[in-house]
Order: structure tokens, then sequence, then C-alpha cells
């Protein structure tokens, strides 16, 4: 509130404290204090009751303004330093865990949920109260727990997705059935929920209440509800949007390792010169000659650098020694390591190095 509203209340203010001093002195035998009366017609000791009167007056006035004026805006900064720490969240599951905790402190509110809507229900997803060991409190967590509500019609949950507002119920007996822990475990009075959005769709909803401390939420409390479910909702959006940007980095990555590796697969070796003409490149260990009847032996399935890496993983040594060996990054190494198991239909190390094993038994490695 600016402060022309500010003067303007004051102005009321005061407007109401002169009123109650003309009613005093009427009681005293005097005239009202209208336009008629003037200074003269007050004696000394009216003179001072009326500066201290005016002075009390004054100091009232200053108080109410603060009080008034000054709780919403400490409450929406603190709101807003909320958020501000909320957008350090790496990801989507770390917001929406920090989300209660940092709104209900925050907001002055006892107890706040988050949830997300999924179709035609919504689920609880994370739950803070400002004193989680009350009876009431652990009865509303068991509650929760596993739970999937319906969106069925006549709900306040289905309204807020459905017209994508904030509801503030006022009154449990409503014709829009309530949300049944707060209604019923709790003993809350009222409480708000508002929808957040992401993507221009209704991802989740989140719900709060003041039944502990006994405050009454009012249309200040709806607003800023309604404000942070939209600041959570950007906030979900970016972090949805970097984790599918840094899945597809992922995804580039794996793509250009193994590209990189079937190309130094393809070109191992030197290039000898003769007689002026580049000599086809042989690759170093090439294929063997298979004779029907002879034990196969696990690396044969391999190129030429996967078996550079086989014979190192065989040997013990881990993804960065073997990097450090072949003078490759560990990437490279990691992706020459994934074709070795697919292509011996092994799910770890340790399969592959049995297979090793078994086939040196069977007189399958030189």
């Amino acid at each position: 509130m600016g402060n022309g509203a500010q003067t303007l209340l004051g102005e009321e203010v005061v407007d109401v404290g002169a009123a109650a001093l003309a009613a005093a002195f009427e009681r005293r035998g005097h005239d009202a204090l209208d336009g008629a009366l003037t200074i003269g017609d007050l004696d000394g000791a009216d003179l001072d009751t009326l500066d201290r009167l005016a002075a009390v007056g004054r100091e009232m006035v200053t108080t109410m303004v603060q009080q008034v004026l000054g709780q919403p805006t400490r409450t929406a900064r603190r709101v807003s330093a909320a958020l501000t720490r909320l957008e350090r969240c790496a990801s989507v599951e770390e917001l929406m865990r920090m989300v209660p905790g940092e709104f209900g402190v925050a907001g002055d509110f006892d107890r706040v949920l988050v949830s997300t809507v999924e179709g035609s229900h919504w689920v609880p997803r994370t739950w803070w109260a400002r004193d989680a060991k009350r009876p009431q409190d652990r009865a509303i967590v068991a509650s929760l727990q596993g739970s999937r509500m319906s969106l069925a019609g006549g709900m306040v949950e289905a309204e807020v997705v459905r017209r994508r507002s904030t509801a503030h119920v006022r009154d449990m007996n409503a014709s829009l059935r309530p949300w049944a822990p707060f209604a019923e475990i709790a003993g809350s009075a009222s409480y708000i929920a508002a929808p957040v959005i992401v993507d221009d769709r209704v991802a989740g909803l989140l719900h709060v209440d003041a039944a502990v401390s006994e405050r009454a939420l009012g249309d200040t409390d709806v607003a800023l509800v309604s404000r942070f479910a939209d600041g959570i909702g950007v906030l979900q959006e970016a972090l949805a949007f970097r984790e599918s940007l840094d899945d597809q980095v992922r995804r580039i990555q794996e793509a250009l390792a193994d590209a990189s590796a079937a190309v130094t697969g393809t070109l191992a070796g030197p290039t000898r010169i003769s007689g002026g003409r580049a000599a086809p490149a042989r690759p170093r260990g090439a294929e063997p000659l298979m004779i029907p009847g002879a034990p196969q032996r696990p690396e044969d399935k391999l190129t030429a650098r996967e078996r550079d890496v086989f014979d190192l993983l065989v040997a013990g040594a881990t993804n960065s020694q073997i990097a450090d060996r072949l003078t490759v990054s560990e990437t490279t190494v990691k992706s020459h390591v994934q074709h070795i198991l697919r292509k011996l239909h092994a799910s770890n190390r340790s399969q592959v190095i049995a297979q090793y094993l078994r086939a040196a038994e069977r007189g399958g490695v030189a």
C-alpha cells in the first residue's frame, strides 16, 4: 500500500477518534466538537485533556497503521525469499519436498500439503505441520499413506482443478465437499486450496490451513497462496525443461561415444607405407579364423578395440585405469564396456570375468 493510501487510512482513524472525543465532551456537558466550538469555549483543564487525547490518538494511529499494513508486507517478503531459495532446487522431486516447509514458515500457516494431479485423481506427495507430533497431524499423515483421491464432482478440489482458481473453504458443511482429513481429522474450520499450473495444465494442488494457531484465514492469505502456487508452477516448469534438456544432452553424449568407439575400432592400428602407396590398415588382433568344433573364446565376439578393453577388464582394471592405459576418455571406456556386456549377454563385469575363466578351463584361451 502506498503512502497516499496510508494517509487516507490514518485520516479515517483520526475521524473515528474525533467522533469519540466529541461524544466524550458531550457527556461532560459541552457542545459537540463541530465548527461552532472554538478554543475560547474550553478552559485550561479541557485543553490539557484535549492535548493528551490528541497525542494518544496520534500514537494509536501510528501503531494501527504499522500493524495493519506492516504484517502483510513482511509476510509477502518472507514468501518471496522462500521462492528465491526454492529456485536453487536441482530437480522437481527436490522442489516438491522443500515447498511445504518453506511456505508454511514464510506464510505463517500451520499445515501445508503438496499434491500432484494425475488424470482424474489427485495424489498427496509431501506434508508439513508446524507441530508434527500432534495426534491429529499424525493421523493425517497416516491417512495420506498410499492415498489417491478421485476428482469427483461436488468436491472442492474438483472445482479448483476445473476452474483453475483458488478456493477458500470457510464452511465445512457447504454444498461442495471439503477434503476429509482437514474437516474430520484436523477439525479445521477452513482451509485454502490452490492449483499449481505447469505447461497450461493443472499439475498439482497446494493446501494450507491455520487451525492450530486459530488464525482466521482471510483474502490476503488467499491471494498469497494463489501467487505462491503460481510461482511453484513456474519453477516446476523450468526444472522439468532443464531435466529434459539434461536427458537429451546425455543421450547425445552416449551416441557420440558409440560413434567414436565404432570409428576407433575400425581405424585401430598403424598404416604402413609401401612402394609409395598406403597399405590397408590391419586392425590389431585381427579376427581369428574360426575352426568348426573349436572352443570359442568370449573375446572372439568383440572388435579389436573392445578386446583391448576386455583384456584390461578381466585383469581387474577400473574404467579410469583402462582410460589411462588406452589414452581415451573414461566416457569412451564406459561405452566399450556396455558393448562388451551386451555382446557377451552379461549383466556386469563379474559375469564377463566368469565367462573368461570358464573359457580358460575349457582350453578356449590361448
